[in-house]
């Protein structure tokens, strides 16, 4: 593993977005798993920036999205779904065809679940996931004390998850305690990132769930 530091926002945002823009232009059919929160939101922004000034093309990539709150899907503007496109897939020149959500409001999801891992396997497995590593280190809806060979699957959402998406909910009652999440042994290789005060704490709870291929990002 190896984990780079960083001294400020700005400069935490740009190496993560340099990271994933060499990937798509060592591979530009890579597949890339996209994962929404207040971290990665600046890295969208910079990854958009580079779109626009550098020609970063995103037209060949993949995307899978990592999580999603059980019953909210891409006309709640919470999910993650929502989210994730309207920071990032469009406004760039991503292939809506190559973009996979999960479908929260399915009335079977562990088929979705299911489904959802064999259309990553279709695809060839995820090149490289990019994460936003929670105050406590859990990674997507996985937290401390997932199995490392967890595979996308139902899962409770944290208190601390809960608690901190009440606002864009409405209030706390309303946060879906349900989602479902792609496991640890689905991302092979990621970029993980946690910024703020508690990034360290939080990323050395997280390390020994990491896959051996894997960037960290966090900020002083």
């Amino acid at each position: 593993m190896n984990v780079i530091i960083t001294n400020d926002t700005q400069h935490f945002n740009r190496k993560c977005a340099e990271e994933i823009a060499n990937q798509i232009r060592a591979k530009t059919d890579s597949v890339l798993g996209f994962a929404t929160g207040h971290t990665t939101e600046g890295v969208y922004r910079e990854l958009l920036a580079m779109h626009r000034s550098e020609g970063l093309d995103f037209s060949r990539i993949t995307a899978f999205t990592l999580d999603e709150y059980a019953g909210a899907f891409l006309d709640n503007p919470a999910s993650c779904s929502a989210r994730m496109t309207a920071q990032l897939f469009s406004r760039v020149n991503a292939d809506a065809g190559r973009i996979h959500f999960m479908d929260s409001t399915a009335p079977d999801l562990n088929r979705v679940c299911s489904d959802y891992e064999e259309r990553i396997r279709q695809a060839g497995g995820i090149d490289m996931q990019i994460l936003g590593i929670g105050t406590n280190g859990h990674i997507a809806f996985n937290e401390p004390g997932a199995p490392f060979h967890s595979v996308t699957r139902v899962v409770d959402v944290g208190e601390q998850t809960v608690a901190a998406r009440a606002a864009m909910f409405g209030s706390l009652e309303q946060v879906p305690r349900l989602g479902v999440s792609m496991g640890i042994k689905t991302k092979n290789r990621f970029v993980g990132q946690r910024g703020g005060q508690g990034g360290h704490r939080a990323l050395g709870a997280a390390i020994l769930r990491c896959p051996p291929l894997c960037c960290s990002y966090t900020q002083r």
